[in-house]
């Protein structure tokens, strides 16, 4: 339903031989469930509008500074660069988050901070 010619611009032409890399190391399934700690540089509020993504940096519940880009790398970027972010898990939460926001920004998709951007319809 709804399903326009653009869904085939998300699918390759064809299927690419999968390489399996052999390698003797223990392989651990990650578990996640890192405690959330508030990173002492701030923290930040993601929009995409006006076909550009848009990070507003706060601290103390005051906004800052904006930053604009239709370029997540740009925008983590410019995040590192100003010295914005202290923490390694913000550091790779606001990766994900910019990434998923550059995605909903070339697809159509609505982008809302903190939600799945796809929902899986069944359970694997």
């Amino acid at each position: 339903k709804n399903l326009g010619i653009d869904l085939i611009l998300f699918k390759d032409k064809r299927k690419h031989e999968k390489i399996k890399e052999k390698i003797e190391v223990p392989i651990i399934e990650a578990q996640g469930g890192i405690k959330f700690t508030q990173d002492k540089a701030g923290s930040f509020k993601i929009l995409v509008e006006d076909g550009k993504i848009k990070v507003i940096h706060y601290k103390n519940m005051e906004p800052q500074i904006a930053l604009v880009s239709d370029n997540a790398k740009k925008l983590y970027e410019e995040i590192i660069k100003k010295n914005l972010v202290t923490r390694l898990e913000h550091a790779a939460y606001l990766g994900a988050e910019l990434q998923k926001a550059e995605i909903a920004l070339i697809t159509g998709k609505d982008y809302k901070q903190d939600l799945e951007l796809f929902r899986k319809p069944f359970k694997l």
